[in-house]
C-alpha cells in the first residue's frame, strides 16, 4: 500500500519527522496541494514558492522519485489523492498558523470517513507556538519569557 507525504511548509527531504514517518510505513506518494488561498499570496512569495517546489522535485527525481502537485481544496484533493492511489494513510507535519489549525481541524474531522490514519508530526521546538499569547508592548519581553518555560 501507498502512503501519502502531504508537504505543506517544509520543503526539505534530510530532517524532515513527515517524510521519516511516511516512509517507515511503506511506498510513499510526496503531495503538495495548491491551496485556493494561495492565491493572495504576492507574486514574489508564489515565485519563491515555485521554485522550492521545482527544487525538491528534481531532488526526488534523483531518487526514482516525483512530486505530484494537485490544485484545490485540500480536503478533497486529499480524498480525490486517497481513492486514487489506495492509500493505506496521510502523513504530514504539523502547522502553526490560524488558517491551517482551522484547515486540519476540518481535515482531521472528515477523514476518518475514507482514511484510517491521518498522522501529523511536529518539529522540536524551544516552545509550541500556539501556546505563545500575543504581548502588549509593555510585556513583550516577559510574555515571551513565560511561554517559553
Amino acid at each position: 500500500m501507498t502512503n501519502i507525504w502531504w508537504i505543506r511548509r517544509d520543503l526539505r527531504l534530510t530532517d524532515n519527522a513527515a517524510l521519516h514517518s511516511a516512509l517507515k510505513a511503506g511506498s510513499t506518494l510526496p503531495v503538495f496541494i495548491l491551496d485556493p488561498a494561495f492565491e493572495k499570496l504576492s507574486e514574489r512569495r508564489k515565485h519563491f514558492l515555485y521554485e522550492g517546489l521545482s527544487s525538491m522535485d528534481n531532488e526526488l527525481r534523483k531518487r526514482k522519485s516525483y512530486l505530484v502537485i494537485r490544485k484545490g481544496n485540500p480536503a478533497d484533493v486529499l480524498r480525490q489523492l486517497f481513492d486514487e492511489v489506495k492509500a493505506e494513510a496521510i502523513h504530514a507535519e504539523e502547522d502553526y498558523t490560524p488558517y491551517a489549525r482551522k484547515r486540519d481541524a476540518l481535515i482531521q474531522k472528515i477523514l476518518p470517513l475514507f482514511c484510517g490514519n491521518f498522522s501529523m508530526k511536529s518539529k522540536p521546538k524551544p516552545f509550541m507556538p500556539r501556546r505563545i499569547t500575543p504581548p502588549t508592548p509593555a510585556n513583550a519581553m516577559r510574555s515571551f519569557k513565560r511561554s517559553c518555560r
